[in-house]
């Protein structure tokens, strides 16, 4: 199944449950009820997301799957930090997967009004620097033209030296380069780009972009276990960070020094949300798939990336054995995770590990398989 033809069969399942849902604001997660199928082997996955933990290096990680019928898998391998072993209660940083929660919430905002995909980026920000002829659509698309700030030549030493200050998303502000095209002329990745999405989100609605979060997205999918790192009492237990800052080859406790590091508090709408493995992957679910609305929009404007994958509105669509995958990685400082959903499968996996700068498209893909052999098989 190519990607496009997919995209035509998305937009038809979409359109037959935007006739059913009429004259009803669209919510996340909204979905039939199904009767629930024994759940396949868990020693198999348990044993699969083992593997993975040590391929990657992770010290801990978490994994949800939720299958076709609705049921959740939820497995732990490893360390939180050292001798606490992983629950599924612990949260992680999700990194850049927060870019899908951001474009769920701009979404829902343009269906009650309070923005416009055509809306002018100098509308909201007009005392940014290159604004001009950026659009909202252009943000979520990654279109924007507008330099990462996290790829500014000082950003990292700054930050690096107040891991522990506080730091606001306004202060990445200033890293933020000269434009490194025309806005729309192609793609390119930017955390810019979300980093002013949240902000925009909470200048125009007049709320901190935690609250909004978590009144038009949140609360409707019940993800208690889901927080705003910076703006939010993040509850424990909380993975720590891993990194080698000691350079002898071996992860260091970041966390140990630093709790809450400044990278990702300041992150924002681009990589703030720290959760478990359950809730990004029932927050998947339900953005990827089971919002009309939102994903009509998602669905219909997907880009080139130039590397076989496409992306749509905070979503990568990545062809794969022959089911298209929709989803999105993250990392963050000690931190990695990935999400993906089987389209054709109904299928979603999450994977949140503390090891770090971990590209976790393949281990996500590889407890899929797995997942996919249980379904097959019944067990």
């Amino acid at each position: 199944m190519s990607i496009h033809s997919a995209k035509r069969t998305l937009r038809a399942a979409i359109a037959a449950a935007a006739m059913s849902c009429a004259g009803v604001a669209p919510e996340l997660g909204q979905s039939k009820a199904a009767a629930l199928a024994p759940l396949p082997d868990s020693a198999r996955l348990a044993s699969t997301l083992d593997s993975i933990r040590t391929a990657i290096g992770a010290t801990g990680a978490s994994a949800a799957i939720i299958f076709p019928g609705g049921q959740t898998w939820v497995g732990v391998s490893g360390e939180a930090w050292s001798g606490t072993p992983v629950t599924p209660a612990t949260v992680f940083d999700a990194g850049s997967i927060t870019k899908s929660y951001t474009a769920a919430l701009v979404l829902r905002l343009v269906h009650e009004g309070v923005l416009a995909l055509d809306d002018s980026l100098t509308r909201w920000f007009p005392e940014l620097p290159g604004g001009e002829g950026v659009t909202i659509q252009e943000l979520l698309r990654q279109t924007s033209g507008l330099a990462d700030y996290a790829r500014h030549p000082r950003f990292l030493p700054e930050i690096r030296s107040k891991m522990a200050a506080p730091w606001l998303p306004e202060e990445n502000l200033r890293f933020i380069g000269d434009p490194g095209f025309a806005s729309g002329a192609r793609w390119e990745y930017s955390n810019t780009n979300y980093l002013l999405l949240g902000l925009i989100s909470a200048r125009a609605a007049n709320r901190p972009y935690s609250q909004l979060l978590r009144e038009f997205v949140l609360d409707s999918l019940r993800l208690t276990r889901t927080f705003v790192a910076g703006e939010d009492s993040v509850a424990q237990p909380r993975a720590h960070a891993f990194v080698d800052f000691t350079g002898d080859g071996k992860p260091d406790d970041l966390s140990a020094l630093v709790p809450d590091p400044a990278v990702t508090r300041g992150a924002g709408g681009a990589g703030a949300v720290v959760a478990t493995a359950a809730d990004v992957a029932t927050f998947a679910r339900a953005y990827y798939e089971g919002a009309p609305a939102e994903l009509e929009l998602a669905g219909t404007t997907w880009i080139e990336r130039g590397d076989g994958w496409q992306y749509g509105f905070g979503v990568i669509a990545a062809p794969h054995e022959g089911d298209i995958l929709l989803g999105h990685l993250g990392n963050t400082a000690g931190q990695s995770a990935g999400v993906w959903h089987a389209r054709a499968a109904g299928v979603t996996v999450a994977i949140l590990s503390n090891v770090h700068g971990v590209r976790m498209a393949e281990p996500v893909q590889a407890l899929l398989r797995q997942a996919l052999v249980s379904v097959r098989t019944g067990g």
